[in-house]
């Protein structure tokens, strides 16, 4: 059997590990050409090539054997029973990775709002409201803003004040970005319909930064939770196994 490519360290170390071995097995399977019926490597040996804990490695075979590419089988190993359909089999791995992370960073960024809500400064919260504006113009025009709208939950963050949390949230974001460019190849059939739904969550900013200077606490989590609701629909819409190959 060919030998295994060390590539998981070179992998963006944001994304949860699991999913980022189960990306590096597919791409083995691929460029090694292993057919359905041929067993993988031991667990023990892709953990001691890639440099990370088995229950790591076992944890991403389940997953591929959940999307039916692989089949378990006790004291035997790991067998390839599908065919890797490039993206579209990464693509589903990466979504169940990017929902995981989207829980966390909900969690996190509903805490921070209860925090700074009573606290937070006019000058930051003009400076949100300003951005807020910007936004709904280019909405108007059809244009979603992306740089805005990362700018104004950057600044949330920062008024919060804590470093660690500012940088695991940013890491989330950075993951989302990456996420972000799969799905927008993968949902051609959709764009209009997804548009849409992006727009639909700008108008909720301006309203959340007017409750915050209400110090309305109750207000803000109600309208950061339909945020949230919409961002959950826009990332269900598309189920990739539907989506052409080519990417």
């Amino acid at each position: 059997m060919a030998k295994l490519k060390t590539n998981i360290a070179q992998l963006g170390s944001t994304r949860l590990l699991y999913a980022r071995i189960a990306d590096s097995i597919c791409e083995y399977i691929t460029e090694n050409k292993i057919g359905i019926g041929q067993k993988l490597p031991s667990e023990r040996e892709l953990a001691m090539r890639w440099g990370v804990c088995r229950s790591s490695v076992r944890e991403a075979i389940r997953e591929l054997e959940n999307q039916g590419l692989l089949s378990v089988e006790a004291g035997r190993g790991s067998f390839v029973i599908g065919e890797v359909s490039d993206k579209s089999m990464m693509f589903k791995i990466q979504k169940r990775n990017f929902f995981e992370q989207f829980e966390i960073k909900t969690v996190l960024e509903e805490y921070m709002l209860k925090k700074i809500t009573p606290v937070i400064s006019e000058d930051v919260l003009y400076q949100l409201e300003h951005i807020a504006k910007q936004m709904m113009t280019m909405c108007d025009n059809g244009i979603f803003p992306q740089e805005l709208d990362n700018l104004f939950h950057k600044i949330l963050l920062e008024s919060y004040g804590n470093k660690e949390m500012i940088n695991l949230v940013e890491n989330m974001i950075h993951v989302f970005g990456e996420y972000n460019d799969v799905y927008f190849h993968l949902c051609e059939g959709v764009v209009n319909e997804t548009n849409q739904t992006i727009l639909d969550t700008i108008p909720y900013h301006l309203d959340m930064v007017l409750m915050m200077r209400a110090r309305n606490v109750k207000e803000v989590i109600k309208i950061y939770r339909k945020i949230i609701e919409l961002d959950i629909q826009l990332y269900s819409m598309v189920n990739p196994t539907d989506q052409k190959e080519t990417l």
